[in-house]
């Protein structure tokens, strides 16, 4: 399903994970979820009907969102999907490195949030939009909210682009 990451997760996301509830409050995050969730509406032109989230963390956002949109959550650290898995439990979760992650499944919408900063090298950003590419449905309009073309996406379909664009 991924590859295996090349360096070490951050010690908050491994051995320190269970302290992240004391870093990062779910209430925190209310106002930003409730903006998504109207965004992906207004881009999409109607609700998403399944949200996907790479690099989804303890499921802070996610949190706020699954009462209205049915989601699945990824993430490269097993024991911060531990602590999503309390705060969300009733949501599928997945392990996985947003770089190289093959669900098998498409969903309405994705959602990349602070975890990209974890892609240094554009080979690495690459990687993490194509994940996020092979996984809308089929005419779904990526629009503003992502800058991707339409023609770029195509559902479970890698994106082929030459040197010159």
């Amino acid at each position: 399903m991924a590859t295996t990451p090349t360096t070490p997760l951050p010690r908050l996301y491994a051995g320190l994970a269970a302290w992240w509830p004391l870093f990062s409050r779910p209430e925190d995050y209310a106002e930003e979820a409730a903006w998504i969730l109207n965004v992906l509406g207004e881009t999409l032109g109607h609700k998403p009907r399944h949200i996907l989230e790479l690099g989804a963390g303890g499921g802070n956002i996610a949190s706020h969102i699954i009462p209205h949109v049915p989601m699945t959550l990824t993430d490269l650290s097993g024991r911060m999907l531990e602590i999503s898995r309390r705060l969300n439990p009733n949501t599928e979760h997945f392990e996985g490195d947003m770089r190289s992650l093959r669900l098998g499944k498409t969903f309405d919408a994705v959602i990349i949030h602070d975890a990209i900063m974890y892609m240094t090298t554009a080979r690495d950003l690459v990687a993490a939009l194509a994940t996020r590419a092979r996984t809308p449905r089929a005419g779904w309009r990526a629009g503003s909210a992502s800058g991707l073309r339409r023609r770029d996406v195509r559902a479970a379909r890698p994106v082929r682009r030459t040197r010159r664009e």
